[in-house]
């Protein structure tokens, strides 16, 4: 399970798609993103999000419908996540976008095959904005 925060002080109640991106893959920069080389480079499940308000974490299930394949079906091996809260609903189109927020990259460590992350916390937050 992914636990997300949105951080002390950020405007709220805040809507949007909260994306959770999850990688093995080495990461060049402070962010992931979707390999279009690699479809099964990262994977990354998407939830609509409704007056997300700071401190109060936001559950995300392992099985959810993600891409290519829910969390749980992740393979073994060492990931790192990022969460990303698309405020425009337009990350599939344009990535990163003014008002868009982000967690930081964080390692998550070894995830065995068929479990999916357990119990992971990220936090969305203001110095993590798009503008």
């Amino acid at each position: 399970m992914v636990h997300v925060t949105l951080a002390p002080g950020m405007p709220s109640p805040i809507s949007g798609r909260l994306l959770i991106f999850l990688t093995s893959k080495r990461i060049d920069g402070d962010e992931i993103k979707p390999d279009e080389i690699d479809p099964h480079a990262v994977w990354v499940e998407a939830e609509e999000v409704h007056n997300l308000v700071p401190g109060k974490p936001l559950d995300l299930r392992s099985d959810a419908a993600a891409y290519p394949d829910s969390f749980s079906h992740l393979p073994s091996g060492d990931y790192a996540a990022m969460a990303l809260l698309d405020v425009n609903h337009s990350y599939a189109y344009n990535g990163t976008a003014a008002g868009d927020l982000r967690g930081p990259v964080k390692r998550i460590g070894h995830i065995v095959a068929g479990t999916g992350p357990q119990d992971q916390y990220s936090t969305v937050s203001r110095g993590h904005q798009f503008h």
